[in-house]
């Protein structure tokens, strides 16, 4: 049975079936995936990453930006590509200084971004 415990600011886990370090370090920084039928679904004004891609995006003034067509997961936090109508894109961050509301229903990221980001 996997099991986790608290460590520097991260996990230390225990998988069956691994029971030594030389292991362990095989498996150090890989990505563990589930079906998506076993995933919790997100809760109230929670939504996953990838339900990102596809949304439109709009200045909080009301001007339309584009449709984001790819998330990164960066140290600095997660990054949104913006493809514009134009056809070039634009990288938004996604973070409370930028992103004003998401509105899963319709599909749209209302954004304020600092001047010159979207030059």
């Amino acid at each position: 049975m996997p099991r986790s415990s608290p460590f520097k600011g991260g996990l230390i886990v225990a998988f069956e079936g691994i029971t030594d370090r030389t292991t362990a370090d095989s498996w150090r920084d890989r990505t563990l995936l589930l079906p998506e039928s076993e995933v919790e679904p997100p809760g109230e004004n929670e939504l996953f990453i990838a339900d990102l891609v596809g949304m439109r995006v709009v200045h909080v003034n009301g001007d339309a930006i584009g449709d984001v067509i790819e998330v990164f997961e960066l140290p600095q936090g997660l990054m949104m590509d913006v493809r514009r109508p134009s056809g070039t894109s634009v990288l938004l961050p996604f973070n409370d200084q930028t992103v004003v509301e998401v509105d899963s229903a319709t599909r749209t990221i209302r954004v304020d971004p600092l001047e010159g980001m979207l030059d």
